[in-house]
């Protein structure tokens, strides 16, 4: 399912329905990881990949403490977001994107 925003996504009640919550952080209203804080707040939640176009170390380290299953940082190809999708499956957790000299995959 596609929702438009975190709203639309909180107002569908499927909360806890699906296997994997694909979740950019950049949404109109409720920002990506205000959704997701607020989803850790309300008890366990689907594993969560975060998608982002910044690259800063605090917002990874923030969308970590709230438990992210994986963090993409765009542009990302199709083979990157089916092994964060794997690595759910597989109980582990990884960074995906690019700094100047390297790319991380943990």
């Amino acid at each position: 399912m596609l929702f438009r925003s975190a709203e639309e996504y909180l107002e569908a009640g499927l909360v806890r329905c699906p296997l994997c919550l694909i979740l950019d952080l950049n949404l109109p209203g409720i920002s990506g990881l205000q959704l997701q804080e607020r989803l850790r707040r309300a008890g366990p939640a689907p594993p969560i990949i975060v998608i982002t176009s910044h690259r800063d170390a605090d917002i990874r380290a923030r969308a970590e403490e709230n438990g992210c299953a994986a963090f993409l940082v765009k542009p990302f190809g199709p083979s990157a977001l089916l092994a964060a999708i794997a690595s759910i499956d597989a109980s582990r957790s990884f960074y995906f994107g690019e700094s100047a000299t390297q790319t991380y995959i943990n």
